[in-house]
């Protein structure tokens, strides 16, 4: 699924200008088991039931992360499975620092189902920074 998922990134660089090919998924950064006690690492949770008792819509979801002990590259999100297994909704944080404490460059992606394919829907950099510093918008899927 993250192959799938780091797919719909990759292919995205022809129409979000902005974004290079440096930034994508890396599988083999991916934290699959716990490596400190100090940082968390990829998992699968089963979430069955809302807070209020009822059957959830999203009853499992991948938490994935890459190690975070490195300043370099990190990446971390959430892809959401509903109750057939097929993923309906998620979100990829990529960031990578360039140069030693520069403070470095991130990407945003919201993903969520269209036309029953699963879908970038959204964009966000801090290349194109608000006043305040934080991500703008860069890419909304009409």
């Amino acid at each position: 699924d993250l192959k799938m998922v780091n797919r719909l990134i990759v292919d995205a660089q022809k129409y979000i200008k902005l974004l290079s090919g440096d930034f994508s998924i890396k599988i083999e950064k991916i934290a699959f088991e716990q490596y400190s006690p100090d940082y968390g690492y990829t998992k699968i949770m089963c979430t069955p039931y809302t807070f209020t008792g009822k059957v959830s819509k999203y009853p499992i979801y991948l938490s994935f992360m890459s190690k975070m002990n490195t300043r370099k590259y990190s990446v971390s999100g959430e892809l959401y499975y509903e109750k057939d297994g097929h993923i309906s909704k998620g979100t990829v944080n990529i960031w990578m620092e360039q140069v030693a404490y520069s403070g470095g460059t991130g990407w945003l992606f919201k993903l969520k189902e269209v036309d029953k394919k699963l879908a970038i829907v959204e964009a966000k950099t801090n290349l194109r920074p608000d006043k305040y510093g934080q991500p703008t918008v860069v890419y909304k899927k009409q």
